[in-house]
This record gives C-alpha cells, sequence and structure tokens, in this order.
C-alpha cells in the first residue's frame, strides 16, 4: 500500500463520505431511496459484500425491512469512507479463481457518483500460494502491488469510467450515468478517445499471423509507451488478448511489455512504468509522483542464479499465433504448442555452464535488430568457458 499511497493523489476530493451499499438477501426485493434499502419479504444483508469479503459495518449504508405493513430500520447508516479516502480489504480464502497458475485476484466495488474514482476494493490472496523467504518475497510483494492496482481501477470494468483532466467523461453516458456501449457480453465499451481496436501483425514461433488487440490511445499512456520504445509513430498499447477472458483484457500485453508491473505475470524482477503511472493520470481523478530517489537495479543474487524461468506448461494447446517455441524448450513427454510465456529480452543463456556476470557500461546485442541493454542491468547470465594457464 505504500507505494500506491507514495504513487497517488485525489485529484478531485469528494464532497462527502461515501457507504456501501447494503443489499437485500434476496437480489429482486429491495427499493433503493436515496439513503435507505428497503426489503420486502425479504432480510436485509447482515454484511455488505465487496466481491466476497464482508465489508465493515463503518463503510456500510443503513437498510430497513418491511413485514406486517410497517418498516423496521435493522441497520443505520456508518461513518462512510472519508473524502479522498480508499479502503482496501484483504481476504485469504479459496475461492473458484484460485486455480491453476492464479496466486491471487483483485477487483473494485465502489465508485464515487460524481468523479468515478474507485473509493473501495478488494484482494484476495489464494491460500498457500506466496512464500514470504528470499527470493520468493521480492514475488509476493510483486503480487501485492500488481493486485491493488487492479483494486484501484486497473481493470477492464473501469476503463470506459476514466475521464479528461477537466473531470468531464471520456465516453458517453446514459440517463444512469452508466456508459451507452456494451459489447455481446455485457462488458462497458470505452469511447474510441480512450481505447480502439487495432490489428497488427504478429509473429510467433509458427510464422507471421493478424491479430487484434485493444489498444489505450490517452495521453500519458501512449505517450509514455512512444517513448520507451523510441517510436514515434506508436499508435496504441495494446493490452493483452486472451480470447477466453473477454475482448478487453485488464493487462499489458506481455510480449510486448516484458516484467512491466500490470503484464499478466509478475517477474522478480518487475517495473512499475509510467504507461501504468499513466494510466491512473489518465483516469482524471489522480495526481500522480512518479520520482525515486534511487535508481533499482538488475544486478546478481549470486554467482548461479537470476531471476526466475517464466516458461509454463499449459493444460490446452497454445494457439498458433502466441507460440513461443517450435521445439519443446527442455526435456518433456509434452509438444512445444503446450508451453508459453518464455521470455528472453536480455539474451541471456542458463544452465549448469552459465554464471551470472556483471559487466561495465552498457551492452550493445547485435543481430537483425540492434538492442542496447539499459545501463540500470549491469549484471546478466552467460555460458561461460575457463582455461587454466601454468
Amino acid at each position: 500500500m505504500q507505494f500506491w499511497q507514495e504513487a497517488l493523489t485525489v485529484k478531485r476530493p469528494e464532497k462527502t463520505n461515501q457507504l456501501a451499499q447494503r443489499y437485500c438477501e434476496s437480489s429482486n426485493n429491495y427499493i433503493t431511496y436515496p439513503k435507505d434499502s428497503v426489503c420486502i419479504e425479504s432480510r436485509c444483508q447482515i454484511q455488505a459484500k465487496c466481491g466476497h469479503v464482508d465489508v465493515p459495518n463503518e463503510y456500510s449504508s443503513e437498510c430497513s425491512e418491511k413485514y406486517n405493513g410497517m418498516l423496521h430500520r435493522l441497520y443505520t447508516n456508518g461513518s462512510g469512507i472519508p473524502s479522498a479516502g480508499y479502503v482496501v480489504l484483504f481476504d485469504g480464502y479459496q475461492t473458484r479463481s484460485c486455480t491453476g497458475n492464479v496466486a491471487a485476484h483483485a477487483g473494485s466495488c465502489l465508485m464515487d457518483l460524481d468523479t468515478d474514482r474507485p473509493i473501495l476494493g478488494y484482494v484476495n490472496i489464494c491460500p498457500g500460494k506466496l512464500k514470504i523467504e528470499y527470493p520468493e518475497n521480492r514475488y509476493s510483494l510483486g503480487i501485492f502491488t500488481h493486485e491493488i492496482a487492479h483494486a484501484l481501477g486497473f481493470s477492464s470494468s473501469s476503463f470506459a469510467f476514466m475521464r479528461f483532466p477537466n473531470g468531464t467523461e471520456r465516453t458517453l453516458r446514459d440517463h444512469w450515468h452508466k456508459p451507452i456501449h456494451r459489447d455481446k457480453q455485457g462488458y462497458y465499451i470505452p469511447s474510441d478517445n480512450t481505447m480502439i481496436k487495432i490489428t497488427r501483425e504478429w509473429e510467433s514461433a509458427e510464422g507471421m499471423f493478424r491479430k487484434d488487440f485493444y489498444s489505450f490511445v490517452t495521453p500519458a499512456i501512449l505517450g509514455a509507451a512512444k517513448k520507451h520504445m523510441k517510436c514515434a509513430r506508436l499508435n496504441g498499447v495494446d493490452l493483452e488478448n486472451q480470447k477466453h477472458r473477454g475482448p478487453i483484457g485488464s493487462h499489458w500485453e506481455g510480449k510486448t511489455y516484458g516484467n512491466e508491473l500490470m503484464t499478466g505475470r509478475i517477474e522478480v524482477d518487475y517495473a512499475v512504468s509510467n504507461m501504468t503511472l499513466g494510466f491512473f493520470e489518465d483516469s482524471g481523478n489522480k495526481t500522480i509522483h512518479p520520482f525515486c530517489d534511487k535508481v533499482n537495479l538488475v544486478t546478481c543474487r549470486d554467482l548461479y542464479s537470476y531471476g526466475i524461468c517464466r516458461i509454463i506448461k499449459y493444460n490446452h494447446e497454445i494457439p498458433p499465433e502466441d507460440r513461443f517455441f517450435k521445439t519443446h524448450p527442455f526435456e518433456t513427454l509434452y509438444a512445444a504448442k503446450y508451453f508459453g510465456d518464455g521470455v528472453n529480452r536480455l539474451y541471456q543463456t542458463y544452465g549448469t555452464k552459465a554464471l551470472c556476470t556483471e559487466h561495465r557500461g552498457n551492452w550493445i546485442y547485435k543481430d537483425y535488430y540492434k538492442e542496447e541493454i539499459s545501463s540500470n542491468v549491469p549484471a546478466n547470465c552467460h555460458k561461460v568457458s575457463l582455461s587454466l594457464f601454468v
């Protein structure tokens, strides 16, 4: 939490404290008034919910039940979420989402009606998935930081609620103040001043393909990506294209943005880029403070270790356009089409004949393309050959 507390400031504090709605146990039997819920032939919820997590009574609204022609108030309003405040609830429950490689999940549950700023969210850590020992504790910290960003609004469910710097909505609203367009699955669709669909030429281990991406075109995000990529012609910042997760992803495209915090998988040497900070700036309700007093260097942890292996075996065949390998990456009974997520941006060599070595200055890799390794990466793993001179 400390990182996000220091990185973000609320741009337009709310006028009043906000409350999470306490609904009825039977969702079809309630009437919502400006300050009250009345349950008819149903009981009030004992606890308001954010995802599956109970919301404390101090942040929950009042609720009454109507029976025998009489209103009976069972719960009163709590003190509410303070102006410019944010409440995140943590839990460690084995939910239906805690399957496979999923270590945690998160979401925002309540937005301010006037600014669309998320003010209540939750983070659920899947039991047994995170460790506190070195070096896994670095990975665990990245998971927490990543999930809190989702709870703060970095999610496809929030993209259509982004605003211009002056506070006006980027996407047109209906009379209920909701975005006017939804896709076939019911997801809100952002305006094309926020996000556009781009078809790109896409290379995988199986050849060249054409692949569709939803891409941000807002100024802070796109400006940061152009600078990072050294590409003034970049026409959008791609989100992941995972067909089974809905049309618009909630992470940056991992093959393009590597170890950025908000890609779909966390690296030990993750980084928070100006693209992610730019999202919160472009949301229209936060001011960012992307300044630090030291630079994090990627160095050798010891002679024989550097980062983690990112190659994963999937239970289903990976689509041809997303494959990294023509042959399986190591000795296994499974075919290459079941393995993915292998990224080696620094052209390193791993194995029993490799060592982590520090080097001076910037290294430049020359092949079909030329790539300069950043000065904040003063060490790499490489194959070594030792000669003994007498």
